[in-house]
């Protein structure tokens, strides 16, 4: 009986670790997809509140590639803010920076004003597989000791 449950851990550990390593590998997929670099200009800042209250920014932007003009929306979902006025004051020092595009050479409707490594997620996906490693490893010892 105690082994089911043992094997039922073991499979919901490869499913966090699948999880973690399929996410990886799309994010990874995402940022070396958009290769090339270039200024952009922001057409438009918006604030759009979510469901559970906060508020999110969202950019419009265009830029130029081979003499055609490309225009691109973005979420910065992973900063939600706590009300409008600070949402309305990050927009105020955003609006200052110069903006870089990244963008695939390729297909330049794929874009986004923020290309970073999925760090986060990487280190997930290690530590859910050093523990699946781990587990696997105190089983073999357990069975060797029976």
């Amino acid at each position: 009986m105690k082994t089911k449950y043992i094997y039922v851990f073991y499979g919901l550990l490869i499913v966090v670790c699948f999880f973690y390593f399929s996410k990886t590998v799309y994010q990874l997929y995402s940022y070396y997809r958009l290769d090339k670099k270039k200024s952009c200009q922001i057409i438009q800042w918006s604030i759009k509140q979510t469901h559970r209250g906060k508020f999110l920014v969202i950019a419009k932007y265009s830029f130029d590639v081979n003499g055609n003009t490309v225009t691109g929306k973005m979420t910065f979902s992973d900063k939600p803010f706590l009300n409008k006025p600070t949402a309305i004051f990050q927009i105020k020092k955003w609006d200052k920076q110069n903006w870089q595009v990244s963008y695939d050479s390729k297909k330049p409707t794929v874009s986004s004003l923020a290309n970073q490594v999925p760090i986060k997620n990487i280190s997930y996906m290690f530590i859910s597989m050093g523990v699946l490693i781990y587990f696997i490893i105190l089983l073999r010892k357990i069975n060797n000791q029976a």
